[in-house]
Parts: C-alpha cells; sequence; structure tokens
C-alpha cells in the first residue's frame, strides 16, 4: 500500500532543514496536500542539487545564510542541470539504484516557483537579506500545437500563484491578490477541476451550488440545465469563498462570482483572472480558460478512457465531438513513449 499525503509531507520534511519544515506548515492551510508535496519534492532536489554541487555539506545542515550567499548563477546552473540529472537510492532491498530524470522547460519553471516562494518567504520573515532568483527567470518556448493544453507542472504551478500569491511586483497588487485570493482561487480550481466553460461559470449563482452534495448547476449551451459534481480538493476552497460572499454587503445580484464592482464577474474579467496568475507561475503558454477546461478533459480522459463520460462533463450531445477534441496524446506523452520504446 502507497503512502498518504501526510506520511509523504512528514517524509519530505523529515529530510529538509527545521526552516523549511517552517515554511510547510505557513503554507499548508492555504494549499492543497499534493501541491505542498510537490513544492517540498521541488525544494528538495533544489537542496540536493547545493548540497553536491555548490555547498559540500548534508541537506539538513544548509542553512539561510548558506542560501543567501548564492547567487543567479548558481540558480541559472541549476536550471541548466535539470535538463538530464541522476540520483542513487536504496531500493528495498537495500541495494543503491540510480535513475536519470529529465525535466521539460515548464517542469523546469514550477522547479523556479517553488525556490522563488521558498526565497519570498524567508525574505518577508527577514531571515535573508540576499535574494538570488528574484531575478531569474526561466523562459520557456511556447508550445507549438493547436491543441494547446497545461502539464500536470504547470497546473501545479498555477495552483501555487493563486492560492500562495507569489511573483507579486507592487504593493497594490498585494492588496489586491489579498482582498480576492478566496474568490480567485474558488474560481481557478472550478476550472482546472470540472472543466466547465468560462460563460458556465460566469453566470453560476450562489444557489447553484450544493456544497454538501459536492454538485453544481450549470447553464450549458441552449440554455439547458445540468449537474455535475465537483471533487473534494475544491469542496473546501468553494466553502471559504461562499461563505465570504455572502457576507458580502451592497451586492444586489446572486451571482456568485462578483467583480471589483459589487456586480457580477464578466468573461473578460475571468479571462484577465487567468492570464495574471499564469503569468505569476512563470507559465509562457497563452493561458485562457479554454485551456484550462482543454486541459482537464484531455487528462479526465486520458487518465479513465471513459468517452461517455467525458462528454457528460465536457457537456457535448455525441461522444465523437469529446474523442476529436480530448483524446488525443499530448507532447509530453508522445515524447515518453518515444524514450521508453524499444524491440
Amino acid at each position: 500500500m502507497g503512502k498518504n499525503s501526510d506520511e509523504l509531507l512528514l517524509e519530505l520534511e523529515s529530510k529538509l532543514p527545521g526552516y523549511v519544515k517552517d515554511y510547510s506548515k505557513r503554507i499548508s492551510s492555504t494549499t492543497t496536500a499534493k501541491t505542498n508535496i510537490a513544492y517540498l519534492g521541488d525544494i528538495l532536489t533544489f537542496f540536493e542539487y547545493c548540497s553536491l554541487k555548490i555547498l559540500n555539506k548534508d541537506v539538513k545542515d544548509i542553512t539561510v545564510d548558506d542560501l543567501g550567499s548564492l547567487t543567479d548563477i548558481h540558480i541559472y546552473d541549476y536550471l541548466n542541470y535539470l535538463g538530464k540529472y541522476t540520483k542513487t537510492h536504496l531500493n528495498k532491498a537495500g541495494k543503491p539504484v540510480t535513475k536519470t530524470y529529465r525535466n521539460t522547460e515548464s517542469g523546469k519553471s514550477r522547479k523556479l516557483s517553488a525556490i522563488k516562494s521558498l526565497y519570498k518567504k524567508l525574505k518577508d520573515s527577514n531571515l535573508i537579506k540576499n535574494n538570488p532568483v528574484l531575478t531569474v527567470n526561466q523562459n520557456t518556448p511556447p508550445y507549438i500545437g493547436i491543441r494547446e493544453r497545461l502539464t500536470k507542472e504547470e497546473v501545479e504551478a498555477l495552483e501555487y500563484a493563486v492560492m500562495q500569491g507569489i511573483n507579486i511586483d507592487t504593493e497594490l497588487s498585494q492588496q489586491a491578490y489579498e482582498r480576492n485570493k478566496k474568490r480567485d482561487t474558488a474560481l481557478m480550481l472550478i476550472f482546472l477541476y470540472s472543466g466547465i466553460r468560462v460563460s458556465e461559470l460566469a453566470n453560476l449563482n450562489i444557489n447553484d451550488i450544493d456544497i454538501t452534495n459536492s454538485t453544481m448547476t450549470i447553464i450549458r449551451k441552449g440554455n439547458k440545465k445540468d449537474k455535475i459534481p465537483f471533487p473534494d480538493v475544491v469542496a473546501d476552497f468553494f466553502n471559504d469563498y461562499i461563505c465570504i460572499r455572502k457576507n458580502m454587503e451592497g451586492i444586489s445580484t446572486n451571482a456568485l462570482f462578483i467583480s471589483q464592482f459589487k456586480s457580477r464577474i464578466t468573461v473578460k474579467s475571468i479571462e484577465n483572472i487567468i492570464k495574471k496568475y499564469a503569468d505569476r507561475a512563470n507559465i509562457t503558454k497563452k493561458v485562457t480558460p479554454h485551456t484550462l477546461r482543454r486541459t482537464f478533459l484531455t487528462t479526465f480522459y486520458n487518465a479513465t478512457k471513459d468517452a461517455d463520460a467525458t462528454r457528460r462533463i465536457a457537456g457535448h450531445d455525441n461522444v465523437n465531438t469529446t474523442l476529436k477534441y480530448y483524446s488525443s496524446t499530448s507532447e509530453e506523452q508522445f515524447k515518453e513513449q518515444l524514450y521508453k520504446f524499444n524491440y
């Protein structure tokens, strides 16, 4: 039986210095366990690199002063290293096993976001003075394809950007983030875990959400009502926002998502919100609400191979439409199949 999220989190924390464990605790209330585990894993990879290539000391002995002594050149060297590297560990029989790892450009971007988040927390806590990652950017070449979607790493980076507020450059932007954090998190997760259309999200009303049964009622094309479930990972964040929404004053609409003008949020505003967090997550693809819909539906179909379930979630009348747009192999799957091919 595999380890659960709590066990994986504790295992990662046990391998890292105490101040990283403190960082993990601070972000745990505003991120999913999956995202926290992914980012701690990325931070561990960075610390292992520093231990081996720069500092010549055990991972748990790396201090905040050590991190502050690094330069942007060290970070760029690390990003190059991530392209292809090997790690040796002991298997269940106690024998050393060496494994090769590769990172796509989007994978490097997610790992960079994890490091930036840690440095930001340390800087905000006055534990370090120098932040070498502040000016580092991972220039990811745009994905070329007619059906663009996000990788797993990019989804995690996007979740982290909206939950943690990384890469915010002005005080006014920080204030706006804090004010809209619950709304934006609920909005982003609904796209990522339900695949609804942007018009369907904009038209949601408060009474369309059934938290108890984890379902929402949406208006499909042709003005048809449909009830679809949303997963547990969304429910808590949804509930947090609904509690805030119900207590808003001066609102005359029953719309679920409210703009800064206290009216129903527009499709254009939603598009701008998605783009803003994609930029903060260092995702250089053009990310739109439909990109998130395509990402969810393609990932869901590839995981389940259930065309009819995917059709129902997508709101299509014809399963052939679903298969046409969401059953194709991703670029990364295509590459991985070639990497693993052998006669």
